[in-house]
């Protein structure tokens, strides 16, 4: 199976994105699209502030991670950044 990535029309957005804390670690959960295999995960800490990248290249419809200040809220969005040919 070949990769393309960067932006393109051949995968859409994922969706039903899900977060969970537990243990002190947040799991972010999402439905994957058609042909996506890699996506970015993107954080801000303000509804609609300025995203970061935490992960980028991320295989499969989940990602884990520990954040650096207990009890902050946090905004997700995924993109999915690599697709199936």
């Amino acid at each position: 199976m070949a990769i393309d990535t960067g932006p393109s029309s051949k995968a859409s957005a994922p969706t039903g994105l899900t977060a969970a804390a537990a243990d002190g670690k947040v799991t972010l959960r999402w439905k994957a699209p058609v042909r996506a295999v890699l996506y970015t995960v993107l954080r801000a800490t303000a509804k609609g502030g300025r995203y970061t990248q935490p992960a980028t290249d991320v295989r499969g419809t989940t990602y884990t991670y520990k954040p650096a200040e207990h009890g902050r809220r946090h905004y997700h969005e995924v993109e999915a950044v690599g697709y199936a040919e």
